[in-house]
């Protein structure tokens, strides 16, 4: 099998298709808003170097298991239909790169089918976008693909390729959370880097880190059952405070921070830019002709 490179992938603009199975038999309505706003995080699931695109409603050319077919003279080399949610798309590889077809591919990388007539080992079999291709005994190159039998996908599983069991794109899918492959209506599978106590990590339910996990992620300053005082959106809650008056706003208590309580403090002026004093302190206005130097001081009350 020859393995293309990342570096090659990431020249490539144009098509093969990565497309795994969805989670049930629903047309689903790749074309919605819902499926646009992910596109940045569908598209964070395609293999490196690859481009994507939102399916069509119905899709006709993903088979069994979600193996991709590529029209005839078109710049794809084949692929894997995919689906998270309730939205189909396709990571899309040039053709160029795979001459003659894919012989597996995951979310991290993929390997290219050898041509047929090209030298083998005999005994050797290759899978092509789906179909089997032999090793042929009595000259020693690789056979024309052929379609398995019915019902059955090419594919390779526990490192060898072979026909097996294959599903309709659109129905259940055999794979687990856990096992390192996006299936059905999975968020995430980083197998077994999945954690539900490491911060951002793909949680062991296949779901994304999110707020209300009992972790604290690199976006969010606690969680609400947590043992600090937590908004329900994961951020600290905003200081409140009691008569703030004048020129003052209400800041976070340095004594006790991130607690919602709040203190009353000057705001000062300094070239344009507002700041408050120390809690404590009261600002001293020093005012000139000249605008850009007016500014005002933080000192204690009286001095």
């Amino acid at each position: 099998m020859k393995k293309t490179s990342p570096l090659m992938a990431l020249i490539a603009w144009t098509s093969i298709v990565v497309l795994g199975a969805c989670a049930d038999t629903t047309v689903h309505d790749n074309t919605s808003e819902v499926c646009i706003e992910q596109g940045p995080a569908l598209a964070a699931q395609c293999v490196p170097g690859s481009n994507w695109q939102l399916l069509a409603s119905g899709v006709e050319q993903c088979g069994l298991n979600g193996v991709y077919q590529p029209l005839t003279g078109s710049a794809e080399a084949g692929g894997q239909c995919q689906s998270s949610g309730t939205c189909d798309f396709a990571c899309t590889i040039s053709a160029e790169l795979c001459e003659c077809g894919i012989a597996d591919i995951t979310r991290d990388s993929y390997t290219c089918s050898t041509c047929p007539g090209e030298a083998c080992t005999p005994g050797e079999v290759q899978c092509i976008n789906g179909r089997v291709s032999e090793c042929l005994a009595s000259s020693g190159i690789w056979s024309t693909a052929t379609d398995c039998p019915t019902g059955k996908v090419c594919q390779l599983t526990e490192g060898r390729f072979s026909c097996i069991d294959g599903v309709p794109f659109g129905q259940s899918t055999s794979g687990e959370c856990g096992d390192g492959d996006l299936n059905g209506a999975e968020e995430c599978d980083n197998g077994e880097a999945n954690s539900d106590t490491e911060p951002d990590a793909c949680r062991t339910a296949c779901v994304e880190a999110s707020c209300g996990d009992g972790v604290v992620d690199s976006n969010e300053d606690c969680e609400p059952e947590g043992p600090v005082p937590c908004s329900s959106n994961c951020n600290f809650p905003e200081p409140v405070c009691d008569g703030c008056e004048g020129n003052q706003v209400c800041i976070d208590d340095p004594e006790l921070p991130n607690q919602g309580n709040g203190v009353c403090a000057d705001v000062c002026d300094f070239a344009g830019e507002r700041f408050p004093c120390e809690p404590g302190l009261e600002c001293v206005f020093n005012e000139s002709a000249n605008l850009e130097t007016d500014f005002g001081v933080c000192t204690l009350p009286g001095e």
